[in-house]
Formats: C-alpha cells, structure tokens, sequence
C-alpha cells in the first residue's frame, strides 16, 4: 500500500494534508472530485465493505468532541482534508489505513488554524500528555479507547514521517496529526507537522 504525504496545512486554501471533498461520511456517498479516480474508486469498495467506521473523536483533557470525516487521497496523493462547513471543527479519518481498533496504524487529521490564525480543532494538541485517553467512536455506538504513548514531529516533506505514520501493521494504534512550525505563504503550508501516537487499551 502505498503511503501518503501528510502535508496538512490550513484550508482557506486547497493545501495538501488535508485539502479535498471527502468520499463517504456517516455512510453517505459525498462529491469526491478533487481526488483520483482510482482511489475513489477503491475507497468507495472499502468503505461500503466495512462494517464500522469512525464516527467522532474524543480527548477529554483538550474538550474535543468531533465529527470524523472518512477521507482518502487528492489528485497530488496527498491525505484529503474534512469538507464542507464544519471543515476547521471536523477531523479526517485514512480510510485506506487501519480501521480504529484494528490491526495498523488508524490516522486522524486535523487542521490548527484556518488559515487567518483562528483555532481549529488541534490548536492545542500539543497539551496532550502521556497517558492522556482518547476515545474513537463507530457508527454503531461502540468506542475505542487509547492512551497517549508518545509524541513527536516531522518536517512536512519527512519520508520517515509516511513510513511511521502510516503503518499498517503492529498492534492496533491512533494517530493523531496537525501542523506546527512556521507558516510559509508561498507555499501555503507550514514547515512541519506534529504528531500524537496513542496505544489502544483492552
């Protein structure tokens, strides 16, 4: 399986990490025109033969309680951004990775600003402590629960980055990622990305 760049940046603009319409959210086909039809393709195959999927992302210390969005790939192969109004409060959840719960690394996105500096839904993951929880609930109800193991951070363009993110194999793990560093106009992304790494709890 080949990874993805996680180039997440803010969205005002259409920026890698996350910058597309999402496929399927809650079960319901969404536009997906900024993605290939290839990836479309298979994400649609995917996510209609899976039998739970996330649904909202809970980290009590930092209050956040949010709606997950199922994403797959833009044109440039980059990792899609949450669509639609609720984009800077919404997350977006891999679908071609691992499942929540499952075997793999499950990742989950979010944007830090929007663009002009007013939060979004990671401005403060950096406060995330280890041990901290953080719950992943399914379409069906059930929740997933992982404890916070370690954090770190990559340069945008990091190689080892989509290596250690994106795993799909290992013990079930959440992954937790947004931007941080400096932001670069020309470039309309920042410098670097922060990571959260979360060991499930059985």
């Amino acid at each position: 399986m080949s990874r993805p760049s996680i180039l997440i940046g803010t969205v005002v603009f259409a920026i890698p990490l996350i910058a597309g319409l999402l496929v399927y959210y809650n079960g319901r086909p969404i536009a997906d025109s900024q993605e290939t039809a290839t990836s479309s393709a298979l994400g649609k195959q995917l996510v209609q033969a899976t039998s739970t999927l996330a649904d909202r992302l809970l980290i009590p210390r930092l209050h956040i309680d949010a709606h997950v969005q199922a994403v797959g790939l833009t044109a440039k192969g980059d990792m899609a951004t949450p669509g639609g109004i609720d984009k800077y409060r919404d997350v977006a959840w891999y679908r071609f990775g691992a499942v929540p719960g499952e075997a793999g690394n499950a990742v989950i996105a979010g944007h830090l600003d929007n663009g002009f500096g007013l939060p979004a839904v990671f401005k403060n993951l950096y406060q995330l402590q280890r041990g901290d929880e953080i719950l992943v609930v399914d379409n069906v109800g059930e929740s997933h629960r992982f404890r916070v193991a370690t954090t770190t951070s990559y340069a945008a363009t990091s190689a080892t980055s989509r290596q250690e993110v994106f795993r799909t194999s290992g013990p079930p793990r959440l992954v937790i990622v947004t931007c941080e560093g400096t932001w670069v106009p020309e470039k309309k992304m920042y410098t670097g990305r922060y990571v959260v790494y979360a060991d499930m709890v059985q």
